[in-house]
């Protein structure tokens, strides 16, 4: 019944708006929509997002969130989608040492499809060193992306991957999946890894653990790359098509 909705809302459509080209794609290949009626205005970062350096700010959500001192973080729901069944495969494979050093943040709400991530700790050994926050205040989201030594969003999917922009709004190095939007996203300022591959993820992660040049660099990127998206421009942009839609007549 949504696809149906979908290919109604398409067909009487006078523009389309889309929030990457991989989404633009997807409806030209999926219900066929003609071209030059989508318009791509990427999302971004919103000004909240931002990396924070006090460190009795960091301090103290920490101590909220029960956080260690260093960790990899992941934020998202806890649904299929996201993959988090193949980071903890991936991190699995991590050496003791660095799962004992860098604990695995999970945050975000339960989701669905998600009772079968508890045996599964068990059966990788790793439960001791993963930790499940919860959803975290938008208050205190920044201060979790800017305590983070790395943000891993191995998606399988996404429309456009608004996390990775967030993470490096706030400093803290990405690792992300070669997939979907997220490429287009992230550009270079990220690693881009197999979302498939648990030893592709889990060398990526082990790379830029061990390595803080690389750290500091892709943390430059980020930042750099975070501020090429602006909601203003997503708002200008988004006016201008309802502008030009207003002035048409419509298509028969």
């Amino acid at each position: 019944h949504c696809t149906n909705g979908i290919k109604e809302a398409v067909e009487y459509s006078d523009k389309i708006i889309a929030i990457s080209e991989h989404t633009k794609r997807d409806i030209i290949k999926y219900f066929n929509a003609p071209e030059e009626l989508i318009t791509v205005t990427h999302l971004a970062a919103g000004p909240e997002y931002r990396e924070v350096r006090e460190r009795a700010a960091l301090a103290s959500v920490k101590a909220r969130y029960d956080l260690p001192e260093n960790y990899i973080l992941f934020v998202g729901s806890l649904e299929p989608r996201k993959n988090i069944k193949t980071l903890l495969k991936a991190y699995s494979m991590l050496p003791a040492k660095m799962r004992k050093n860098f604990p695995l943040v999970i945050a975000g709400a339960k989701g669905w499809l998600n009772s079968d991530i508890p045996p599964l700790l068990d059966s990788l050994g790793v439960k001791e060193s993963v930790k499940f926050t919860g959803y975290i205040d938008g208050n205190d989201i920044s201060a979790v992306y800017s305590g983070a030594s790395l943000f891993a969003y191995p998606s399988l999917y996404e429309g456009f991957g608004l996390p990775i922009l967030e993470a490096m709004s706030c400093g803290a190095p990405v690792i992300t999946s070669n997939t979907s939007s997220m490429p287009e996203v992230a550009g270079d300022a990220a690693l881009l890894v197999d979302p498939l591959n648990a030893e592709e993820i889990a060398f990526a992660v082990e790379t830029v653990i061990e390595k803080e040049s690389l750290r500091a660099e892709m943390k430059k990127k980020g930042l750099a790359r975070a501020a090429l998206f602006s909601w203003d421009r997503c708002a200008r942009e988004t006016i201008e098509v309802y502008r030009k839609v207003a002035s048409s007549p419509k298509r028969s």
